[in-house]
């Protein structure tokens, strides 16, 4: 099966290198196929750039890295999500997707765009609440007009990508209760429990002291 994976986290950062590529890696040896377009940040592009490229070559991973931009704030991020539409479209000529799995929100704008317009399904891996929590963290005070408005929008967006995607991943069973039965949005059976997991050959707590 061939999957189109967007992550506005990049592969070479620690998240994505724990979070996302042993994933892949994993899936890969299943029959799996993976064409991967993230966005990576520039220090970390040139430390681990070449580490993470071998270690997808060696999985038959497709990975296309875009430089990630941080400023100025808002507008870099509208304008790094276009490039991932505009890449994602450029994929999808030549590949026969079968579906399209967005990682977190800002992916999931663009992954329920391109679904409308090809028909492919694509699986909202929405981790957690994300605009709640870069509210409730300061991030984005809500004091500030266009954090309200930036608030408000994915808000609303989340409950149209709970309709639209064809299933949605969550962190833990709480969150899909808040789904499935509070907002009563979806079924329980289009929302999947996936938690955070650990590489125990990586992180081995025999290899580190107690005291």
């Amino acid at each position: 099966m061939n999957i189109l994976y967007l992550s506005y986290d990049g592969l070479t950062d620690p998240l994505g290198r724990s979070q996302i590529l042993p994933y892949l890696v994993g899936l890969s040896q299943h029959g799996f196929h993976f064409a991967v377009i993230s966005f990576e940040k520039k220090n970390a592009m040139a430390q681990e750039g070449a580490i993470v490229s071998e270690l997808c070559k060696a999985a038959g991973i497709e990975w296309y890295p875009c430089r990630y931009h941080k400023s100025p704030q808002v507008l870099s991020t509208i304008s790094d999500l276009w490039v991932m539409h505009r890449k994602a479209k450029k994929l999808m000529k030549n590949t026969g997707f079968r579906i399209i799995h967005a990682r977190s929100y800002p992916a999931a704008l663009v992954a329920s765009r391109l679904s409308l317009s090809t028909g492919i399904p694509w699986l909202f891996d929405m981790r957690g609440f994300w605009a709640d929590e870069r509210k409730e963290s300061g991030l984005w005070p809500q004091q500030n007009p266009l954090y309200a408005v930036i608030y408000r929008f994915f808000k609303r967006k989340e409950q149209w990508f709970f309709q639209q995607a064809a299933h949605t991943v969550s962190l833990t069973e709480l969150a899909r209760e808040e789904i499935c039965s509070t907002q009563g949005l979806v079924r329980n059976d289009r929302v999947s429990v996936i938690p955070c997991c650990a590489d125990f050959q990586l992180f081995d707590p025999k290899r580190f002291s107690h005291g």
